[in-house]
């Protein structure tokens, strides 16, 4: 529920991608669909590790099917180790694909159906109020 008194802005957007251990079935694909994810155990932050853990299980239920959660994790880290030792995928931000670990294959959800987004959730400062006015022109 959004707080009036909150300022609440959406700062930046990237597109989720799938992680898979690269012994999985999928890791040669170019791109995977959260359809191809369905039957999969996942590796997901906690509830209140980061606002993906909504997203993600978002993503899945608008895809058709209850997630199958084999793991949780807080740290974007674990997710990674947790998913290249084969105990579940996941879905990551876009900016995960910079980490190079062997292992793991990042090839990413096709179609862009998923998004992240950061938002400002607190009170911002004055300064930051005028320079957010100063770039809006909507």
């Amino acid at each position: 529920m959004a707080n009036a008194a909150v300022l609440t802005k959406a700062m930046a957007s990237e597109p989720l991608v799938a992680a898979v251990p690269d012994a999985h079935r999928l890791a040669p694909r170019a791109g995977i669909t959260l359809v191809d994810l369905a039957n999969e155990p996942m590796v997901i932050f906690t509830p209140h590790g980061s606002p993906l853990y909504g997203q993600v299980l978002s993503a899945r239920l608008a895809a058709g099917f209850q997630p199958r959660v084999g793991q949780e994790a807080t740290h974007i880290m674990t997710i990674i180790g947790l998913v290249r030792a084969g105990l579940g995928v996941a879905l990551l931000p876009h900016s995960a694909r910079s980490v190079q670990m062997p292992g793991l294959r990042l090839p990413g959800t096709g179609s862009g159906e998923s998004r992240r987004r950061r938002k400002k959730s607190r009170p911002p400062a004055p300064a930051l109020v005028t320079q957010l006015r100063m770039v809006d022109c909507s």
